[in-house]
C-alpha cells in the first residue's frame, strides 16, 4: 500500500510540474519569435541590429530547434550584440536559448533596456556559466551555475507598473527560479523611461570569445 501512494504522489507531482510548466510557455499573446531559420550561414539575422552576430548552422554548433542560430563574436574594440526595439514591453515575459562553448567563453548578457540602452534589468552570466541578477542596478552575488557546452533556456517577466521582474531557467521536466520570491527591481535610475529593447550580448575582449542565442519568444502579457 505503501509503495501505490508512492507511484501515485509522483505521478502526481509529474503532472503539477507539467501543468506549471505549460501554464508558463503557454500564457499571454505572442508579440514575436524568432529561431532565425529564414536566414543565410554566415548573414546577418534579419530584423535585428547590432554588431559582432552572424548566422551559423549545426557544423559549428548543436542546435536544439531547427537548423541555425545566431554567433556573437566579440572584437578587441566592439562587444558582439543583438538587439531590436519595440513599441511597448511594458508587461512582457521573454524566453532565450543560448549556448557558451569552453573554449572561448565569455560574460553574456541578457537584458532589457530603454530605447536609448539603458540597463532596466536583466541577467549577467559569466564565461563559467555562473548566473547572476542585476537587481535595483545592483549585480547579485553567484546564484546558480549552468556549464558550459550546454544550451539552457531561460525566461524572464516583467511589469513596468509594479517595477518588479523575475527570471527563470526553464529545464525539459522543471523550473528554477533565479530571482527572489518576491522578484527583482527595476534600476531606479530609468524610473519613467519604459522597457522597449531586448539585448543580448558579450563584451569586447583582446582575444576571440563567442556565445550562442537562439529560440527567442517574447509575449505580452498585458491582456
Amino acid at each position: 500500500m505503501k509503495a501505490h501512494k508512492r507511484v501515485v504522489l509522483s505521478l502526481l507531482l509529474a503532472f503539477i510540474v507539467g501543468c506549471t510548466i505549460f501554464a508558463v510557455e503557454g500564457e499571454g499573446t505572442l508579440l514575436f519569435s524568432d529561431s532565425f531559420e529564414d536566414n543565410r550561414i554566415g548573414g546577418s539575422p534579419a530584423g535585428w541590429e547590432g554588431a559582432g552576430m552572424s548566422i551559423v548552422d549545426k557544423r559549428r554548433v548543436e542546435i536544439p530547434d531547427g537548423n541555425f542560430a545566431v554567433r556573437l563574436d566579440n572584437k578587441p574594440s566592439e562587444n558582439g550584440t543583438i538587439y531590436k526595439i519595440f513599441d511597448n514591453l511594458d508587461r512582457c515575459r521573454l524566453y532565450v536559448s543560448f549556448h557558451q562553448p569552453e573554449r572561448f567563453k565569455e560574460n553574456l548578457y541578457i537584458d532589457v533596456k530603454t530605447e536609448e540602452g539603458g540597463r532596466i534589468f536583466g541577467l549577467f552570466i559569466t564565461g563559467s556559466g555562473n548566473v547572476r541578477i542585476r537587481d535595483g542596478g545592483v549585480q547579485s552575488p553567484n546564484i546558480l551555475n549552468l556549464p558550459n557546452n550546454l544550451w539552457h533556456r531561460v525566461m524572464l517577466e516583467w511589469d513596468a507598473s509594479t517595477q518588479v521582474w523575475h527570471a527563470y531557467v526553464i529545464g525539459s521536466k522543471s523550473i528554477t527560479p533565479i530571482t527572489p520570491e518576491g522578484g527583482a527591481r527595476f534600476d531606479p535610475a530609468y524610473e519613467g523611461n519604459p522597457p522597449r529593447m531586448i539585448l543580448f550580448e558579450i563584451p569586447k575582449r583582446e582575444d576571440r570569445k563567442v556565445a550562442y542565442i537562439d529560440q527567442v519568444e517574447l509575449y505580452d502579457l498585458s491582456e
